[in-house]
């Protein structure tokens, strides 16, 4: 069996200071065979495989609404914040595959009852490919609502830690027969055992208390609102929180590999 964490972030996204050295070294502890760089709006470029770790390249695009659609296996930047429907096709455009990232995750979620962007949704459900069941960033209510959507549209599942720090590789993946290619993606992934590690929790606690004391004021302040203060406030406050996490995180040991 091989493990794949489909979500990953690099430091080439402005909320996480992570290097891919790092993640390479932490996926291999852990017993994940593959990783996908989803950085936001940015598609990865670099090597598909360091010291024995595959890796797809992939991209988190935010699509009209603010709504994050993760892209598999494409090889050029999409231009964000397009109506999630054409994002889709430009995704297939390039032969990739087009999964809903946590949609059950608040602003960034998939869900409105607004009677306009529910019909947006509803379109992209038409041709999206999949749906990101397992975030380990996720609450337990969300990722259960993410389930029954991905069965009721028929859609194949998808599992990532949804890493923004080294520490948190491997929380939740998937369990597939054959190494994951552009060619057996979607006919692997609809057999996939879906893994979350209990881990995971103590960093949503952690999560939890951060946006508590942190960003829910900057938000109240408006600093989301000023594009230039908002990249400095996440560059400069939000990556060395998460390097101060780490720490921690890093630390736990587990693998895949041992049952």
């Amino acid at each position: 069996m091989y493990y794949y964490d489909l979500h990953c972030h690099t430091s080439h996204s402005s909320d996480s200071p992570s290097k891919i050295e790092e993640i390479i070294k932490i996926a291999k502890k852990r017993g994940v065979d593959g990783i996908a760089i989803t950085d936001h709006n940015r598609t990865y470029k670099g090597p598909l495989e360091i010291d024995g770790i595959r890796i797809i390249p992939g991209n988190e695009i935010t699509v009209k609404g603010s709504r994050h659609l993760l892209a598999y296996f494409i090889d050029k930047n999409i231009k964000p914040r397009m109506d999630a429907k054409k994002t889709i096709l430009e995704v297939q455009k390039q032969g990739g595959f087009s999964v809903l990232a946590h949609p059950f995750r608040g602003f960034s979620g998939w869900e409105s009852k607004r009677p306009k962007k529910k019909r947006a949704i509803e379109e992209a459900m038409s041709v999206v490919d999949g749906i990101e069941v397992s975030n380990a960033s996720d609450s337990g209510d969300a990722r259960e609502l993410a389930l029954e959507m991905a069965k009721k549209f028929k859609k194949f599942q998808t599992a990532g830690s949804d890493a923004h720090i080294p520490g948190q590789i491997g929380f939740s993946v998937v369990e597939v027969k054959e190494h994951l290619t552009k060619e057996n993606f979607k006919e692997m992934l609809k057999d996939a055992k879906i893994i979350l590690r209990p881990e995971s929790e103590d960093f949503r606690r952690s999560i939890r208390y951060w946006k508590k004391i942190a960003v829910s004021p900057a938000k109240y302040i408006g600093v989301y609102k000023i594009q230039p203060i908002k990249a400095l406030f996440f560059r400069f406050i939000v990556r060395n929180y998460l390097r101060i996490e780490n720490f921690k995180f890093e630390k736990i040991n587990f693998s895949h590999k041992e049952k």
